[in-house]
């Protein structure tokens, strides 16, 4: 019995061996030292508490939360040898115009390239134009230069652009 599997870019085969070591690198709980979470103080309600400071009845206007896009992105070292470690991006998916949700499913997550990628915050449009823009500027480059762009190159590229923008 030897199968293998794709499993991220790596392969585990079916027998003890593999899945010991498929167990070992994917299924353990991470080894995190250090760590705990904080506690409220004692005897305060925290639901009481978020509803006086940032509910609607709330005294200090500077305390209500203003809602948006949240995107992440994590680079993690890599684990074996063989692996190269890279980066994971998670955005949410809801997309919002004021209270009303227009969309539970937008892709938020935009290509620029094969190894490059852009997240979506604010006006859809405004981010899709700006990210084909600097996708065709990271083709043109490559085709010149005959090597990938760095992402430092991409996004001082995209500063610049915004730069000519401002004030107007």
């Amino acid at each position: 019995l030897f199968r293998s599997t794709m499993l991220g870019g790596k392969v585990f085969r079916d027998d003890e061996e593999g899945y010991e070591k498929f167990k070992e690198l994917c299924l353990n709980e991470p080894k995190i030292t250090g760590f705990e979470f904080i506690q409220p103080p004692l005897g305060i309600d925290a639901k009481q508490f978020v509803k006086s400071h940032f509910g609607h009845g709330a005294k200090q206007n500077n305390m209500h939360f203003v809602k948006g896009t949240t995107t992440l992105a994590f680079i993690y070292e890599p684990l074996t040898e063989n692996d190269l470690g890279g980066i994971v991006v998670a955005v949410d998916s809801r997309a919002s115009a004021g209270e009303y949700i227009s969309s539970k499913s937008v892709m938020k997550i935009l290509d620029i390239g094969d190894r490059m990628v852009a997240t979506m915050a604010g006006g859809a449009a405004d981010c899709q134009f700006w990210t084909r823009v600097v996708a065709m500027y990271c083709n043109l480059y490559e085709l010149r230069e005959k090597s990938e762009i760095t992402v430092s190159a991409a996004s001082k590229y995209f500063a610049n652009q915004l730069y000519g923008y401002r004030n107007k």
